[in-house]
């Protein structure tokens, strides 16, 4: 009975064993890899460069949207007189 319960626990052992080196082995291996890694060279395209004319106009049809807008409106019921800043002034 005891020699059974040894060679059973002497193969759970080995099991669990082989489980854990092979593990260690794994990222020992994937160490080695990541050490080893170069990033791959970057791939560029080149061209002569020559003169050409362009168009000064572009005709296209389509809408606008502001990506900074102001809504100016006065505190007070009345009429605007002034507005003391100019378009375009930070």
């Amino acid at each position: 009975m005891i020699k059974r319960l040894f060679i059973v626990v002497l193969l759970l052992l080995i099991m669990f064993g082989s489980v854990f080196v092979y593990d260690g082995w794994r990222k020992y291996q994937m160490g080695l890899m990541a050490k080893s890694f170069r990033m791959p060279p970057i791939a560029v395209t080149t061209m002569k460069a020559s003169a050409e004319k362009w168009d000064e106009e572009i005709f296209a049809i389509g809408s606008l949207v502001s990506v900074n807008s102001v809504n100016v409106t006065s505190d007070s019921s009345g009429k605007v007189t002034d507005i003391l800043f100019k378009s375009g002034q930070t």
